[in-house]
């Protein structure tokens, strides 16, 4: 059984209402939200390097997928949702005020206009870009070690290696979606 938090159900309705306009997920998907997209990125939110990152970046999180889901689950780190879209950046804020996640941050710009003080912990993104991509994205926000996470469809196959990256594990999610789990080459 599908067991969420008040929290989640929230975000829920505030993206179906204003999906018609945001184009945030697929109209197709709207009726199976939950088994399509909210319980995957729960799945994910609860994954061990996940809950034990400190700081985390989802790139391109356009509606807050898996960045909200994890803000909700994981209110000890600090996370920013980066989209570069004006209109899904309101959105995410606007979820963001509402639910009180002061933990969480919303960079409008790209990815590449990232700037951070530390360095992060885990970067992840859901089905943004291909994995050499994202990973060229990631490098630069982890002057450290790190790692990267990526989510895509169970069909697809990881890379071994990316550039700066070895991957690590496939971790498999409900929804016919899995994660590609990366560590940054020392």
């Amino acid at each position: 059984m599908f067991h969420v938090e008040q929290p989640l159900l929230d975000y829920e309705e505030m993206l179906l209402r204003v999906n018609p306009r945001l184009n945030l997920i697929s109209r197709q998907d709207v009726g199976a939200f939950r088994e399509r997209h909210l319980q995957p990125c729960v799945d994910f939110a609860r994954l061990e390097p996940v809950l034990m990152a400190k700081s985390i970046v989802d790139m391109g999180s356009g509606g807050g997928l898996p960045g909200i889901p994890v803000a909700i689950l994981n209110t000890k780190a600090r996370i920013c949702l980066a989209e570069s879209i004006q209109k899904k950046a309101e959105f995410l804020r606007r979820v963001v005020n509402k639910l009180k996640l002061q933990h969480v941050s919303v960079h409008a710009d790209r990815i590449e206009n990232l700037r951070s003080d530390a360095s992060v912990d885990l970067v992840c993104a859901r089905f943004l870009a291909d994995a050499e991509q994202c990973a060229r994205l990631a490098f630069p926000l982890q002057t450290g070690g790190g790692q990267l996470l990526l989510i895509k469809g169970h069909e697809e196959k990881p890379s071994k290696t990316l550039t700066g990256y070895s991957l690590l594990k496939v971790h498999t999610l409900s929804g016919q979606k899995v994660v590609w789990h990366y560590a940054k080459d020392s």
